[in-house]
């Protein structure tokens, strides 16, 4: 397995939320709150202007603040800038605070996709909150390599209760220039959180993209089997993957009373299964074979449907060999018909016998 190494390089800013709670000591007038960091990976977004407060007040205010900073502790300073009741402008000493980042307070528990070199698939993300708060109005964006292409590129979430996990989808393209291997791709979630509304958190998604090789599919099988006779079972096979499968040999596996035909019978005596091969050469993507067997049929089956396995053995793009997973199908085996086509033969000659002899005897008469 290969792991792609894209050079393309992702920034994504997440968009968190700081809240102080603080009570005044004084009237302030025009007053305003401002936050700041010594670390430049995080840089406040607001000043919330708070107005009017009164002596022995208590104000919360929100303030948001772009990340590029790595999980950790960090020292904020907090303080308030105001006027006092001579319209004097007045800053109060600063507060030092410590703010927590967190990678993300949305986790990926599972991940499922059917991603494949040169085809369109599935992506299926688990999602769990990992807070005590309920998440609410969540938007997920996909961000994917230049290699694959989200079809659809947001999910929606009402709400993510505190410990719930719920699934997002998304459908993509691989390119098929594009590597089989693991890729990194993101989620940018922007939720709200209680009174936080437009929180940002880029998650980091693993996804397996499968290497280019062929797949296949039993479009039809098509029969005409009667109890105590051999008869002719057409397979039709398409290769829906994305690689062109070279030098295939389609194999056909049955159980009692169905044989394959010149199969000795000791060995269905004995219920082991009798495989047939039909080569049929490259299949290219897309492309519709049909592989044909003949089957005999035990005088003791009833009429009904019985069990096939299918399987396609191929060399790859590569010159591997590679061999299908089984493919698992019925034979159909149907009533003999009272009346067949050398019943009725006879039956006409009979006839034409019978007349010919009622038309000779009526001429003697006569004579």
């Amino acid at each position: 397995i290969q792991t792609q190494q894209s050079s393309q390089i992702v920034t994504i800013n997440s968009r968190g939320a700081v809240i102080v709670e603080f009570e005044s000591f004084e009237n302030l007038q025009d007053a305003v709150a401002i936050l700041s960091f010594e670390n430049p990976l995080l840089q406040p977004e607001n000043s919330p202007y708070i107005g009017k407060i009164d002596k022995g007040e208590k104000k919360t205010v929100i303030f948001y603040v772009k990340s590029l900073a790595p999980a950790g502790s960090y020292r904020g300073s907090f303080l308030l800038k105001y006027r006092n009741e001579l319209g004097e402008e007045v800053v109060t000493p600063q507060e030092f605070i410590e703010v927590n980042v967190k990678p993300s307070i949305i986790n990926v528990e599972k991940v499922d996709s059917t991603l494949a070199v040169g085809l369109r698939g599935d992506l299926r993300v688990l999602l769990k909150n990992q807070i005590g708060y309920p998440v609410k109005s969540a938007e997920f964006y996909l961000i994917a390599p230049p290699s694959l292409t989200a079809l659809s590129q947001s999910s929606y979430l009402d709400a993510i209760a505190p410990a719930e996990a719920k699934e997002v989808k998304f459908r993509l393209s691989v390119s098929e220039d594009a590597l089989g291997g693991y890729y990194k791709l993101y989620l940018v979630a922007k939720y709200k959180l209680g009174d936080a509304e437009d929180l940002i958190s880029p998650i980091e998604v693993p996804v397996f993209v499968a290497p280019k090789t062929s797949a296949f599919e039993v479009l039809s099988i098509e029969s005409e089997l009667y109890p105590d006779s051999t008869g002719e079972v057409a397979v039709k096979l398409k290769n829906s993957g994305g690689a062109a499968a070279r030098n295939a040999v389609v194999e056909l596996q049955v159980l009692p009373p169905l044989t394959v035909a010149g199969v000795s019978s000791i060995a269905s005596m004995i219920g082991q299964s009798q495989p047939g091969v039909y080569f049929v050469g490259t299949i290219n993507p897309g492309e519709v074979v049909v592989a044909k067997f003949r089957i005999e049929v035990s005088k003791d089956a009833g009429a009904g449907f019985y069990p096939a396995t299918i399987t396609v053995s191929f060399d790859d793009e590569g010159g591997y060999k590679q061999k299908s997973n089984p493919i698992t199908a019925s034979i159909e085996v149907k009533e003999r018909p009272i009346l067949n086509a050398v019943t009725i033969t006879a039956l006409v000659l009979v006839l034409i016998a019978l007349f010919a002899i009622v038309r000779f005897a009526r001429k003697r008469r006569k004579a």
